[in-house]
């Protein structure tokens, strides 16, 4: 069964993470929903992405780690499962 997921992952502000990041997700067989960055906080180097994405629930965790060893993030959160 597919499974919506939400995601917040906090970064660097640095040409080329979109595309990391999709690599990630495309490799483990997820389909970008939604996207939505934002700066975070007041300081103007860190950013926040928040990703909605659907695939399978069994691949989440090894997802989550393989985003949070990307360089240049710095956190990733799972905020939100949706099962479809």
């Amino acid at each position: 069964m597919e499974t919506q997921h939400t995601f917040s992952l906090i970064y660097t502000r640095k040409p080329g993470i979109l595309i990391r990041v999709a690599l990630v997700l495309e490799r483990r067989g997820y389909t970008i929903e939604s996207m939505n960055t934002s700066p975070y906080d007041s300081n103007p180097d860190y950013w926040e992405m928040m990703l909605t994405i659907e695939g399978d629930p069994a691949k989440l965790e090894q997802v989550t780690r393989q985003l949070a060893k990307l360089i240049d993030v710095f956190a990733v959160q799972v905020l939100k499962e949706v099962y479809c």
